[in-house]
């Protein structure tokens, strides 16, 4: 028998962030990833996400990474996830109901959120595997409009701390930029670039030699 879905509040624990010790910084690592972004600046935005994601992952000492971006098609809104890193770098191009989406009570709380066992109350998050652990998102915004969230999971024993959420929220400002550029992509040129990111992966969700 499945267990009970339980109410989001009993999920979020972003007390934990505030008990927690915080890890020594590494100023060093936290420099280089900042000039690699900006680099990225140069070229596509949708390389500068996967960049994004690929540093959080790193400074965060994440197993998981990603950003998450707010659509709307056929007047209902979802959440594509448009960067991936880890883990579950083959689930890039997932799209969730915004009302599925832990990204989603983000947009909502306007706030950072750090989720313990979120499969607990959106059930989806219980298919991916290894389970997840934790995940902390934070959100940004464009032009005074909440538009996505850049986040982390741990599927194992990392616990996030108040230097990882800082972490993120530095990476927001990028996220927001790279937004402005995808703004002016159109439905179709989302399509085929899930249509290109899937024929380059084998049957097995793998990417090909």
């Amino acid at each position: 028998m499945d267990a009970p879905v339980l109410p989001l509040d009993a999920v979020i624990a972003n007390d934990a962030l505030e008990r927690r010790p915080v890890r020594a910084a590494d100023p060093a690592a936290e420099i280089r990833a900042l000039e690699s972004i900006r680099i990225a600046l140069a070229g596509s935005p949708r390389g500068i996400l996967q960049k994004l994601a690929d540093n959080a992952l790193a400074l965060c000492a994440a197993d998981s990474a990603g950003i998450s971006l707010l659509e709307e098609a056929e007047g209902k809104r979802h959440f594509r996830w448009y960067a991936t890193a880890g883990v579950i770098r083959e689930l890039l191009w997932t799209t969730l109901p915004r009302e599925a989406s832990p990204c989603g009570a983000v947009l909502d709380r306007g706030a950072p959120l750090l989720m313990i066992a979120p499969q607990r109350h959106y059930t989806f998050i219980g298919q991916v595997k290894p389970p997840v652990s934790e995940v902390l998102l934070v959100p940004f915004s464009v032009r005074g409009s909440l538009v996505g969230t850049v986040w982390a999971v741990s599927h194992g024993a990392k616990q996030f701390d108040r230097d990882d959420r800082r972490m993120l929220g530095v990476l927001t400002a990028f996220a927001a930029a790279a937004y402005e550029r995808l703004a002016s992509m159109s439905p179709q040129d989302v399509i085929e670039l899930s249509r290109m990111h899937r024929g380059m992966l084998t049957p097995d969700g793998k990417p090909q030699e």
